[in-house]
């Protein structure tokens, strides 16, 4: 189950990558600054769920540093970079965090 996951989370990224490097952007009912904060939200609760052991800050850090990145990319393949898009992925890989944490303390048995 574990390989499972860490294999679907990995295949997030790549998807990702893939959405926010093309140069075509797709237009949805949804903010743009909603979908970073759900994106990264949700790889960040994955990434904390398909690596169980690994420190929550380290993987926090590593996760807005690719948001980060891909701000940086974007204008490579012809999209605008926003800082407050890198912002808004910040904000949800701290809400991730916030729930792999709380995650985390629910699972550990009672006097751990």
């Amino acid at each position: 189950m574990l390989r499972l996951l860490q294999n679907g989370f990995w295949l997030a990224v790549v998807v990702t990558l893939y959405l926010t490097l093309r140069p075509i952007t797709v237009m949805t009912t949804v903010s743009d600054k909603t979908q970073h904060l759900v994106t990264f939200g949700v790889l960040t609760a994955w990434a904390a769920l398909a690596y169980p052991r690994a420190r929550l800050v380290p993987l926090g850090l590593a996760l807005s540093g690719l948001g980060g990145m891909i701000e940086l990319l974007q204008p490579i393949t012809g999209r605008s970079d926003d800082i407050l898009d890198w912002l808004a992925d910040s904000v949800g890989v701290l809400i991730g965090l916030g729930v792999a944490l709380a995650s985390r303390r629910t699972a550990q048995p009672r006097g751990a």
